[in-house]
């Protein structure tokens, strides 16, 4: 470590990531010399306390410290009552992965606490590689965590403290530095619907709700305003960091890219917020203006991105399409039954047949496919893959699928841990992609995406 200043006054203070730390000796001794050494007392015994800050750090009187004892019980006590509002047990063979799921993901949860950026409780993605908070992430976080619909929706809420004045909101969260002209799909009204659809929220603060309900609406209307470049009333990626998806096969044909799954999610918005809206006593008229709007979404959707027997992209400048066999493109399902019959049951049929699922989850890129590869969503089995198609279909009417997908998926976490992204071929984790390999720490690198992700699929459908 660099920068170990001995400040004198039983102290010590290190650089930390991106903080600073303060280490205190209770009981024995620190010494740096050639090296750093934290030494024991006579009779062999450590005690030291670590205490980080964003700001110059300045201890608190040594007596106010906790003893270890005392932090052991605290630590117990919160995480014990968390685990109860989220997950108090899970059916059969699924339990014996409950606490290692929560306890991953109740590790990676931030806090307001007067010096981060945060306003709302947020998660991290993982320790060490990836310790930020992202938009569409936390979406899903707020859909895992259903069960405490109060802290589900402060997640919720925390998303739309980042808007930018065009009602953007950035991928990356608790850094404007970082990814600051990147963001993620509009999940959140996914994660508004579900909430409504599955969730009693008549306890949600009113101004809760409307905070909730006027970042939606300037989200929505920024994609209409920002990223309809052709104004046909669908929107476009500009870039791959854009669409959650960074490396997908369909890409080739360019930017800007229109698809039919980010455009899914954005018509569910609409009509989420309209839901929402009436509940707050907004307008009538605005809100079946967002109800209306969604319809012809939809209608623009299977209009443009339905080509009689499959999904399409397209490049709205050059119009070439992508034919690619990219489960993402089929997203689309996550509208249900507001699309046709024939499409829900043709789309289903193309994913059975070609090569997406396996034993151990569906695979972002068809195994059969000449662009099939190793990455993110080049075939592997990553998360929000099995998330979107669990949700859309339970809302296509094929609960049965839904299932079976959410069982092949948990027995691959339960099996070899909770990374995710796994290959689809062997079902292993693919550790190359998410960390450092030549770091042994065996749960360094399990995702609160994947570990959120068990508790809901294990309750949902593994009984």
């Amino acid at each position: 470590m660099d920068g170990i200043i001995d400040l004198l006054d039983g102290t010590w203070q290190f650089n930390f990531s991106e903080a600073t730390a303060l280490l205190i000796p209770f009981v024995g001794k620190i010494t740096v010399d050639t090296a750093f050494e934290i030494a024991p007392d006579e009779n062999g015994v450590v005690d030291v306390g670590i205490e980080e800050y964003t700001i110059d750090p300045i201890h608190r009187p040594f007596d106010q410290y906790p003893s270890y004892e005392q932090c052991v019980m605290s630590y117990k006590t919160e995480f014990e009552a968390f685990s109860q509002s989220v997950c108090p047990s899970l059916p059969g063979e699924y339990e014996d992965m409950r606490l290692k799921a929560l306890w991953t993901t109740w590790c990676l949860m931030v806090e307001p606490d007067g010096e981060t950026l945060y306003m709302h409780t947020m998660v991290k993605m993982m320790r060490g590689v990836f310790e930020h908070v992202s938009g569409w992430q936390q979406a899903m976080q707020a859909i895992f965590l259903s069960h405490d619909i109060k802290l589900a929706w402060n997640i919720l809420c925390g998303i739309f403290d980042y808007q930018d004045e065009n009602g953007r909101i950035a991928d990356i969260l608790d850094d404007s530095s970082f990814n600051k002209f990147a963001m993620k799909p509009p999940f959140q009204g996914v994660a508004l619907m579900w909430l409504l659809d599955n969730c009693d929220i008549d306890n949600i603060p009113y101004e809760d709700k409307l905070h909730v309900y006027q970042g939606m609406v300037r989200w929505t209307e920024f994609f209409f305003k920002c990223r309809d470049i052709d104004k046909d009333g669908i929107w476009e990626n500009r870039s791959p960091m854009e669409t959650g998806w960074e490396d997908a096969p369909y890409f080739s044909v360019g930017f800007p890219l229109a698809s039919p799954d980010m455009n899914a999610y954005l018509a569910i918005q609409l009509e989420a917020q309209a839901r929402l809206g009436r509940i707050l006593g907004i307008d009538e008229d605005i809100c079946a203006g967002f109800k209306r709007r969604a319809r012809e979404l939809v209608e623009r959707i299977i209009l443009r991105f339905w080509d009689g027997n499959r999904w399409i992209a397209f490049n709205s400048n050059t119009k070439e399409v992508a034919y690619t066999k990219s489960l993402p493109l089929f997203a689309a399902l996550i509208l249900g039954k507001r699309l046709p019959r024939y499409i829900i049951d043709k789309s289903i049929e193309y994913i059975m047949e070609c090569g997406f699922m396996t034993p151990y989850g569906l695979a972002s890129e068809s195994t059969e496919s000449e662009h099939f590869f190793h990455g993110w969503c080049k075939g592997c089995i990553n998360t929000p893959i099995q998330l979107i198609f669990c949700l859309a279909f339970d809302a296509c009417g094929r609960p049965e699928l839904a299932k079976d997908l959410a069982m092949k998926y948990l027995d691959t976490l339960r099996r070899t841990g909770l990374y995710h992204m796994h290959n689809p071929l062997t079902g292993e984790a693919e550790r190359d992609a998410v960390g450092n390999t030549s770091i042994s720490e065996k749960y360094l690198f399990w995702s609160s995406w994947a570990a959120s992700c068990y508790l809901f699929l294990a309750q949902r459908y593994g009984a």
